[in-house]
């Protein structure tokens, strides 16, 4: 009874986590094409801002995952990726440049890529297999909360009572870091993780888990 009151309580402070931080995230993402543009950016820099960004968060999905199992750690790996995006989207107030958005923009997904397998991990192991659904279910309803919330803040923010980028983007970071507190009370599963040696294999995996890979593929080349 002790451990499903834990569990249960992991799956709302990560979803809490997660509505805090994309409420955060949403409230850039619409102003930034805008300040991207204002410091002298073209199409090409926002092409290469969003398709460094999300192939950096792609690859370290992979990384951090192998990690947190090898380490047999999650938590860690959590707080470090919000962490390290939470400072990312704050020091983009003091970006000059494209360039430097480019940078900080690629830190920030590093964040995400750092944070995301081990916390569906965590999540996993705080539900079970009959009620593994709701777990997901209850952490995704919250983070698509926040990036609803996000966006209003933003119209809000900048066209109605006229923000600067800078006060947009401190404002973003402040709420950021919020995000972190919740993650200091999630409580890691003491279920020893088996360890194999890692190796992919792409034959190896079930054939309709290699036909959805392909397809989202196909959806992210276009997306890139």
């Amino acid at each position: 009874m002790a451990r499903e009151k834990h569990s249960t309580r992991n799956i709302y402070l990560l979803g809490l986590v997660s509505f805090v931080n994309d409420t955060s995230s949403k409230i850039i993402l619409p102003v930034l094409p805008l300040f991207i543009s204002a410091l002298g950016g073209n199409g090409l820099a926002l092409g290469l801002i969003g398709g460094i960004g999300e192939t950096i968060a792609s690859l370290f999905k992979v990384v951090s995952g192998v990690l947190s199992d090898r380490f047999k750690r999650r938590k860690p790996f959590v707080f470090l990726g919000y962490l390290i995006a939470s400072l990312s989207k704050l020091l983009l107030a003091f970006a000059g440049t494209w360039i430097g958005v480019l940078a900080l923009r690629s830190a920030e997904r590093l964040g995400k890529g750092l944070r995301q397998a081990p916390r569906d991990a965590l999540l996993a192991a705080s539900t079970t297999t009959g009620n593994r659904g709701r777990g997901f279910g209850i952490h995704r309803a919250l983070d698509s909360g926040g990036a609803v919330l996000g966006s209003l803040l933003a119209l809000a923010m900048f066209w109605f009572l006229g923000f600067s980028f800078q006060s947009v983007f401190l404002t973003a970071g402040a709420i950021a870091f919020l995000s972190l507190i919740p993650i200091l009370f999630v409580r890691e599963s003491s279920q020893v993780l088996r360890s194999k040696k890692f190796h992919i294999s792409f034959s190896a995996l079930p054939k309709r888990l290699r036909i959805f890979i392909v397809i989202a593929t196909v959806f992210s080349l276009a997306n890139f």
